[in-house]
């Protein structure tokens, strides 16, 4: 079993999505899911370091979803959000946010051109 970067619960095939690779998508979903430069920052460094990142499906409403076949995919402009949808939200971890995917955050969102000049840190 693989563990949710958003909530490190550990997560079955069946019920989880890779972290988006697609340099926008990545800073969008970042900036959702981390309420802090420094939770962004954090996490920005802790999915460059791993080879397939991955979410819960719990994390994206319902509406987020399409059926094609038998198959069930995550639409394309789909943003994930830290409260698991369907149940009560947690207490936040690590800079977590506790709020929907489609509520601004204004704090500093993460300049994901920027991870070129950190050491230690490359695009996947």
């Amino acid at each position: 079993l693989r563990r949710c970067v958003v909530c490190l619960r550990r997560v079955v095939q069946s019920e989880m999505r890779f972290f988006t690779s697609t340099h926008k998508r990545r800073k969008t979903w970042i900036n959702a899911v981390r309420s802090t430069p420094e939770g962004r920052r954090a996490l920005m460094q802790q999915i460059c370091t791993m080879s397939a990142p991955v979410l819960c499906s719990s994390h994206f409403a319902p509406s987020d979803f399409i059926q094609k076949g038998k198959r069930i995919e995550l639409r394309v402009d789909a943003v994930p959000f830290y409260g698991v949808s369907g149940q009560a939200n947690e207490e936040p971890m690590n800079e977590l946010i506790d709020a929907k995917h489609d509520e601004p955050i204004d704090d500093e969102l993460i300049d994901v051109e920027s991870i070129d000049e950190q050491p230690g840190l490359s695009r996947i």
